[in-house]
Formats: structure tokens, C-alpha cells, sequence
């Protein structure tokens, strides 16, 4: 089975690249014929580690500065693509459905769609795989009509979280065509050990609004005005546009033990080195970074974001989950973790809990269930 992976940048460093590097590899490794088509390259290469067996080819339609000739040209490469006869093609993320019709500026939608002849003439497939909250886009937005285009077009649409899953079956007359299929962890589950004398909460994530960095500096101030906690520090790992903000804000507030990192290939060792994993983030496609914390069995204290965090944490088991927003019953959840050696060990202990539909080959499995299903 012929399968291509068509994504907006393979070469970035976020969980959408990530996730898309791993499952390609894993499919691969089951027998597939996997390829990824990056419509644009903002680096020579992919941060993550990819299977010398899977064929990727990079578009960078970002050297076109004319937005129409750039459009153009991205669906002169996809036509030529899917006349290479993919039996499936998996366009990451709905807002990418788009690339399927014309797109004129200012002219959202057009009713007609040029390849969707060309993919029935081929016999090819077509997957969208959304990696975003469904509340994230405002109407009328590129996102909001890239997920009809998606829910139009698709021979399935597959979202991250059963939260997700209902709004889209409210939303969407998909019948059978809608499916729900965790991504796959990035790491193996080890049985972790408890460390009473490891101080460290972590935090991992793009420095973006999205993620909420900001809420979790005001957290850690009333944390550093705890003297019970002087021996913690805060960990946050990973760059972007905010950084230089969030900088003046750790400034502002007098902030003195927060160390900044930045995003590793091996970033394993930095989660086997934490005590908490903390997550503030105002939305998520799929807190992913929670079933990494879990993995490494981390205690997790979390934003209750709708999407995935409750499917992932088990209250007053392996972490807390607070309502949106709640700086202060965030940090009190937090407090407690870090005054009470018996509790986190206890929840390092639990954090193999609820971890099985979140094995890589049953989420492996579901892929290919639906990959077979739909090439019938």
C-alpha cells in the first residue's frame, strides 16, 4: 500500500511534525510504502528522526513571493504527486484541505474542486488528519472552512480526542467516516524511578501564546514566595516568538529560579530529570506532552483544556486537572505535589494507569484498520 503524508513543513519543530515523523515511521515498519510530501522546507532537514524508508520530497513554495503563483505552483506539485497513484493520501492538519480547491483571496470558497476527479480516476484515498482543537478558529476563518472542505471531500476524517470527535459528530453529517485515533507517544514506557530529592517542575512547549507560558510565570511567582519551596526550580523547554516577552515578564515578577532550554532531539533525559510536569496551555489539538510526562511517570498538574487532558490524567491518581484559567487552584495543586513526597511517589507509581489505548500498536493498528478499510 502506497501512502503519502501531505504537510504544510516537515522541517518544523513542533508536535504536528513530530507526531507525522513518528507514525510515518511506524507504518513503514508494517509493510507500508510511506511518503512525505512537504509543501514548504523552512530548514534543510527534519528535527525529528526519520526512516531512510520513507520518501520525502520538499516543496518550498515559500522562495515564490507572489501569493497567487505560489498557490499555483503548490497545486501543480500536488496534481503531479497524485498522478504518481497513492493509494491514500493523509493531509495533516483540515486546514490543509484547502490546497484540494481553488483558493482566491478574499473569495474563502469556490464550489469547485479540481483534484477530487483526478483522485477518483487514480483510486486514491483521502485522510484528513486534524491536530487541532475544534474551537480553535474563528468562523469563517481558513481553519473553519478547511475543516468543511475536509468534512466534504474526505473518504474520513480523523480527530485526536474524543471530545473532539463529539463536536465534529454534532457538526458534521460524517456517519462512519469520522474516526477518533490518538496520536502515538513518542517514547517507551520505562518504569520510572522516584526521586524525593529531585526538585524540578518541567514544562515543555513551543513559546507561543497558545501555550500559556505567561500564566505559568504568575503561578511560579506565588511559588517562589513559598519558603517551604525554596529548593524547587521550574524547567521550560523550547523557543519562539514570545521569548523575549516572557524574558521581561520573568524580569518583572523577580523571578529567580527558572531555567530556559532549549527543544533537544533528546529530550527524554530532561523529563527522567523532572519531579512535575506542569501544563498551562489555553487550547490543544491533543496534549501530547501530557502522555510523554506520563510515560516517564511524571506527576502532571494541568489546565483542564477539553481536549485530552481528562482522557489522559486520572484525577487524584497520577495528577490533578484544574478548571481553565485557575491560576490560583493550579498553584495550590501544584503546592501540594511538591510539599508532599508520599503523594507524587504514589503517582509515579500509577502512571502506567489507563495507558494501554495509548500503546503504539494498538494507535498503529487503528491506522491501518482504517487504511484497509477504506481501499476496500
Amino acid at each position: 500500500m502506497k501512502v503519502a503524508f501531505f504537510i504544510d513543513d516537515i522541517t518544523k519543530d513542533g508536535g504536528t511534525e513530530r507526531c507525522t515523523t513518528v507514525l510515518s515511521n511506524l507504518l513503514n515498519c508494517s509493510g507500508l510504502d510511506v511518503s512525505i510530501l512537504s509543501i514548504n522546507a523552512s530548514k534543510k532537514r527534519s528535527k525529528y528522526e526519520i526512516s531512510p524508508n520513507v520518501i520525502v520530497k520538499m516543496f518550498n513554495s515559500q522562495k515564490i513571493e507572489n501569493a497567487v503563483s505560489r498557490r499555483m505552483r503548490t497545486f501543480k506539485y500536488l496534481g503531479y504527486e497524485i498522478l504518481r497513484g497513492y493509494d491514500v493520501i493523509i493531509v495533516v492538519d483540515t486546514y490543509k484541505s484547502l490546497c484540494f480547491i481553488p483558493f482566491i483571496p478574499f473569495i474563502p470558497f469556490i464550489p469547485f474542486i479540481p483534484f477530487i476527479p483526478l483522485l477518483k480516476k487514480k483510486k486514491t484515498k483521502l485522510i484528513s488528519w486534524e491536530h487541532f482543537n475544534y474551537n480553535f478558529g474563528e468562523k469563517h476563518s481558513p481553519r473553519w472552512w478547511g475543516r468543511r472542505v475536509a468534512a466534504r471531500i474526505s473518504d474520513a476524517v480523523v480527530v485526536l480526542s474524543k471530545a473532539d470527535y463529539e463536536v465534529w459528530k454534532a457538526d458534521f453529517k460524517l456517519q462512519d467516516r469520522l474516526k477518533q485515533i490518538y496520536n502515538v507517544p513518542c517514547f517507551v514506557l520505562e518504569r520510572p524511578i522516584f526521586d524525593a530529592d529531585c526538585k524540578t517542575v518541567l514544562a515543555v512547549g513551543r513559546l507561543e501564546e497558545q501555550k500559556g507560558f505567561d500564566y505559568l510565570l504568575d503561578i511560579w511567582k506565588l511559588i517562589e514566595i513559598d519558603e517551604e519551596l525554596n529548593d524547587w526550580k521550574l524547567q521550560i523547554v523550547g523557543s519562539g516568538s514570545l521569548e523575549q516577552k516572557l524574558h521581561e515578564k520573568e524580569k518583572t515578577l523577580g523571578l529567580n529560579r527558572v531555567q530556559w532550554l532549549q527543544f533537544t532531539e533528546h529530550i527524554e533525559e530532561i523529563y527522567k530529570n523532572a519531579s512535575i510536569y506542569v501544563m498551562t496551555s489555553r487550547f490543544e489539538g491533543f496534549a501530547l506532552v501530557l502522555l510523554e510526562a506520563k510515560a516517564f511517570g511524571l506527576p502532571i498538574v494541568s489546565f483542564d483544556i477539553k481536549n485530552g487532558s481528562n482522557e489522559i490524567v486520572q484525577k487524584g491518581v497520577d495528577g490533578y486537572i484544574v478548571s481553565p484559567f485557575d491560576v490560583n487552584m493550579l498553584t495550590d495543586k501544584l503546592k501540594m505535589l511538591m510539599k508532599n513526597d508520599i503523594m507524587r511517589e504514589q503517582f509515579t507509581k500509577h502512571f502506567q494507569s489507563n495507558m494501554d489505548q495509548f500503546s503504539k500498536k494498538k494507535i498503529v493498528g487503528n491506522w491501518i484498520q482504517l487504511l484497509e478499510e477504506i481501499i476496500e
